[in-house]
């Protein structure tokens, strides 16, 4: 019996953790993810890969091909992340769940560290790690740095100020954690994983982090993430869900901060979005209620310029966000 039978039988009779890929319009990025994990130390695992209504169906097929005997391949219409995570979640083996976005890669290591840490510690129900961007294939930086920008143990109130943040493809759990929770909640169809953690940790279920790069995160232009105004909508919808909840007085209050700083980063892209359509009132508007909230040196800035020079200014944002664009598609 070869190497590659040996995985697939283990994959096949005994899983201890269920791999869960929900796809939706990156079938350029499955073979590498899929590979990623293929290539892990821990072989103990089944592969979940959900389609969630990809309009590029034919072509994820074809790409899959090769895996048939790997993978388990379920088909839904298009109801979110959350959703198709929920689905394999629900069809899932093991009694861990790690989930990896279709664009995003493990390191080798990865399974194998983050189920030595919960095996280590039977009261932990979620483990992250630390990740690093990537750009094409072109790594930018880490997640989080040593700075302490991601805190552990996982608190509710590191949570719900920032002060942690979990990466959704660095996340191993135990599964009955999960279920017991109520699942990914599919009316989000962004922060539904930011949702999750808060649920979770509201619920007293211990997470740990471990500050080792174990995942790359690619920054994907086409994935959900990539619209910062949708994605801040979502994230005060978030906060606006946990405050239904009965919690202390300081946690309100940090989720009226949380709220202030979301609407900020609102405010900004629809500045930004304004100068480059040269709608200098309603760049200048925006920018003014961003201040209000977030002291910023470039944000009094833009205020003057817009104000004194608006062609000028807007002129050379144009000429900026170009730029950028240029950069990225360069590499």
């Amino acid at each position: 019996m070869g190497l590659s039978e040996i995985r697939v039988s283990k994959i096949a009779l005994e899983p201890l953790v269920s791999v869960v890929i929900p796809v939706y319009q990156s079938p350029s990025f499955i073979v590498h993810a899929l590979n990623s994990v293929l290539a892990q130390t821990f072989s103990h695992y089944e592969i979940i890969v959900v389609n969630d209504g990809s309009p590029d169906t034919e072509i994820l097929e074809r790409l899959l091909k090769p895996y048939t005997a790997t993978v388990r391949y379920i088909m839904q219409e298009n109801r979110g992340p959350g959703a198709a995570r929920n689905a394999a979640i629900l069809e899932a083996r093991g009694e861990y769940v790690a989930f990896l976005d279709s664009d995003d890669f493990w390191l080798p290591h990865h399974l194998q560290n983050q189920v030595n840490l919960l095996q280590a510690d039977r009261s932990l129900s979620l483990v992250h790690s630390n990740n690093l961007w990537v750009e094409g294939d072109v790594p930018i930086r880490k997640a989080f740095r040593a700075n302490g920008n991601s805190k552990h143990p996982v608190t509710f109130e590191a949570l719900l100020a920032e002060e942690c943040q979990i990466v959704t493809s660095s996340v191993v759990a135990r599964r009955q954690a999960i279920l017991d929770t109520g699942l990914f909640d599919v009316t989000f169809r962004r922060c539904e994983d930011f949702d999750l953690w808060l649920r979770m940790s509201y619920r007293g279920l211990r997470m740990d982090y471990d500050p080792g790069v174990q995942i790359y995160y690619r920054r994907n232009s086409s994935g959900l993430s990539a619209d910062p105004e949708a994605m801040m909508h979502a994230q005060i919808a978030v906060y606006e869900k946990v405050a239904s909840q009965p919690i202390s007085l300081a946690h309100r209050e940090i989720i009226a901060r949380r709220i202030a700083a979301c609407q900020a980063r609102l405010d900004v892209e629809i500045a930004k979005k304004s100068l480059l359509a040269r709608e200098y009132d309603g760049a200048l508007q925006a920018a003014r209620r961003a201040v209000t909230a977030v002291n910023s040196w470039k944000l009094q800035v833009a205020i003057l310029g817009v104000k004194y020079f608006p062609h000028l200014f807007g002129g050379t944002y144009r000429a900026y966000h170009r730029l950028v664009r240029y950069r990225r598609r360069a590499t």
